[in-house]
């Protein structure tokens, strides 16, 4: 599972920082059904219970320096951008007793962990994550685990696809069950650039005994209670739309969409008729799309959104101003 070094762990240091500057300037934008509609958020994502408000988080979003920055997480079912939880270098594990966000399911470019102190599982912190698209990467990779002095598993139970991107595994001295987790069923882009330092797991790390003694398939688990399901639509009976596993047969037991997801919770490879496109994932009525409001920006707070070329959408793209009936866009005279 240990592929070539396409960065020296120097060099890779300063990547992290020198992101860290770029991003910390950036906040992350939260796109929410108003509180009159707020039942079933546009997510990508499928679930057997659900939470009173879904939230795609759209943009990226850094958390760094205090523990009390994992609010920007909250309620977040998909991350539409990078994940980046960096540099909490004065935190214990008492800090991270009771910080959990089961809703995530989805991160749409990649998840980078760097000298987060008192941190032990990131399984704990996102037990239902299932996919990391990889739409953007960080130096080729996807999933980026990087000094981290306390983390003793990764424990990421549902994760089963990274679609484009490799993992980098390295410098994190008590981390177990790296040697029992087959990376390659889950980062298949490009299997050569998959690094994980197997060879710094502390002497007294479980072995796959442990998985085989728990009846795991092909012996691999994350941890002691948790197997290492193959990502394999035939192997966990996962319809051809789903990505990232699924809780059932059908359309409409998927974690995530490999394409759009309708208003009755199935995965669609096409919208159907009568139906409009919103952020790139979700298929919607006109109703619904009329109800929608956008709380990103104070000026356009009052106005829902617009239904233009077969999409909804927030605000009218450049050089088109809202029709008078404020339901479509026209090109500004």
């Amino acid at each position: 599972m240990k592929g070539q070094i396409s960065v020296q762990p120097i060099l890779f240091l300063v990547l992290l920082a020198m992101s860290g500057r770029v991003t910390s300037e950036n906040s992350s934008k939260v796109t929410t059904l108003s509180p009159t509609t707020a039942t079933d958020l546009t997510t990508n994502t499928t679930t057997t219970t659900t939470s009173p408000l879904h939230k795609i988080c759209s943009d990226d979003i850094d958390i760094r320096n205090h523990v009390s920055l994992f609010r920007k997480l909250k309620n977040c079912g998909v991350v539409d951008g990078y994940l980046q939880i960096v540099l909490i270098e004065h935190a214990n594990d008492t800090d991270f007793e009771d910080l959990s966000f089961p809703d995530l399911r989805e991160i749409t470019k990649y998840l980078l962990f760097y000298r987060v102190s008192g941190l032990r599982s990131i399984g704990k912190l996102f037990p239902n994550l299932a996919l990391i698209r990889g739409n953007t990467l960080f130096e080729d990779y996807a999933f980026i685990i990087f000094d981290m002095f306390h983390l003793e598993e990764v424990g990421l139970s549902r994760l089963s696809e990274i679609s484009r991107g490799a993992v980098r595994i390295e410098k994190n001295p008590n981390l177990c069950f790296l040697d029992t987790i087959n990376w390659q069923l889950i980062a298949k882009w490009d299997l050569e650039k998959n690094h994980i330092n197997t060879r710094q797991q502390p002497a007294d790390c479980p072995t796959s005994t442990v998985c085989r003694q728990a009846g795991c398939p092909l012996d691999l688990c994350w941890n002691s209670d948790f197997c290492q399901i193959p990502n394999n639509n035939t192997y966990n009976n996962c319809d051809s739309q789903c990505l990232g596993g699924c809780y059932g047969p059908g359309p409409k037991a998927c974690h995530s969409c490999r394409n759009y997801l309708t208003l009755g919770n199935e995965c669609v490879q096409t919208c159907p008729n009568n139906t409009y496109l919103l952020l790139n994932r979700r298929c919607v009525s006109k109703e619904y799309c009329f109800k929608l409001k956008d709380s990103s920006n104070e000026l356009t707070k009052n106005l829902h959104y617009v239904i233009f070329n077969g999409s909804c959408i927030a605000n009218c793209p450049p050089a088109y101003e809202m029709t008078t009936d404020k339901e479509s866009c026209k090109k500004c005279p």
